[in-house]
This record gives structure tokens, C-alpha cells and sequence, in this order.
């Protein structure tokens, strides 16, 4: 049996036949179960522990729906003193209600609508950044170019001083010194 036709099967028993999920549980199980078959005749190991699996499940089923009854029933008589517990707890609720308004809820609706304002001016310095470090990083390599063309070009090279001739000499400026005057306070 292959994959399509057991959908179909599956699709086709829960649409016609509306059953509890337990139910459609074991349905596919079985049909899983007698459908794949070897070439010799016998089933597949997992065919075989399929009805185990059915078991456990219902099983699992079955008490998990115990167990919602159960609490239900336990909480039952809390329902019974709802009424008056709320009219107890009602002002300190309003309290910690205005609380959490002045302290959390509303500073973080202030940040969020001028995080919401300031979005388009985050967007435009960050396109700015971007594209002056493009328009830097190129300069910085066209300028690199161009005085790397310069340097190899014969009119801007300077032929090289000889070792032997010294610089000339500068003439020597003496300088006066002058007397500091003293500042007196009055």
C-alpha cells in the first residue's frame, strides 16, 4: 500500500465518519497495521506492536480525560467564593494595575513611539555612514592611484643629490636677550 492511497483512506474516514480522537487513533492504527504486509506473507515488526500501541494510547487518553475531570471538580467549590475573593482583592488589583500602567506599560509606549518617529532619521545616518566609508575607501584608493602614476612619470621625479655636496650653510641669527621686566601688584 503506498503513501497516497493510505492519506486518502485516513482523509476519507475522518471527513465521512466525525469520530473522539481516541477512536480515529486506534481507526489508523489498524488500517496501518493491516495494510503493510511483506512479499512472504508476514507483517513488519512495527505492524505487529501496533496493537500495543493502540492499547497504551486509549489508555493514555483515558486518563488524561480523568485527570481534566478530576481538577475540575477539585476547583468547583473555588467558583462558589470567586465573587467574594474579587471584591476582596479588587482594590489592591486596581492599585497594582495603576502601578504597572505608570511604571512599565507607559514608559515603554513613550520609547516606542519615538523609537517609531525616529526610525526614518536612524535609516537616513545609517545609508550616510555607509556610503561615506564607500565614498572614502575609493577616494583613499583613487588618490593611491594617481600618485602611483605620478611617482613611475619622468617630469615629476627630482634627480637625486649627490652624498658629497652638503647642504648650504644658513647664516647665523644671534638673538638679543632681553631683560624681563618684573610686573609688580599693586
Amino acid at each position: 500500500m503506498n503513501v497516497s492511497h493510505l492519506a486518502k483512506v485516513i482523509y476519507f474516514n475522518t471527513i465521512i465518519e466525525p469520530e473522539s480522537s481516541s477512536t480515529t487513533l486506534q481507526r489508523l492504527v489498524h488500517i496501518i497495521s493491516s495494510e503493510v504486509r511483506l512479499s512472504n506473507g508476514r507483517t513488519t515488526p512495527d505492524c505487529q506492536a501496533s496493537p500495543l500501541i493502540a492499547v497504551c494510547s486509549n489508555g493514555v487518553i483515558s486518563l488524561f480525560r480523568l485527570g481534566i475531570r478530576l481538577l475540575l471538580v477539585a476547583v468547583y467549590p473555588l467558583r462558589i467564593v470567586w465573587s467574594i475573593i474579587h471584591a476582596l482583592l479588587s482594590p489592591t488589583t486596581i492599585v497594582f494595575q495603576i502601578a504597572l500602567d505608570s511604571v512599565l506599560f507607559t514608559p515603554f509606549s513613550i520609547i516606542r513611539m519615538v523609537a517609531v518617529a525616529l526610525y526614518p532619521v536612524y535609516v537616513f545616518c545609517a545609508v550616510a555612514c555607509i556610503f561615506g566609508a564607500m565614498v572614502g575607501i575609493f577616494g583613499h584608493y583613487t588618490s593611491n592611484t594617481i600618485l602611483s602614476i605620478l611617482k613611475r612619470s619622468e617630469y615629476f621625479t627630482r634627480p637625486p643629490i649627490p652624498p658629497h655636496v652638503a647642504p648650504p650653510a644658513s647664516p647665523q641669527v644671534t638673538l638679543r636677550k632681553r631683560r624681563r621686566r618684573a610686573v609688580r601688584s599693586q
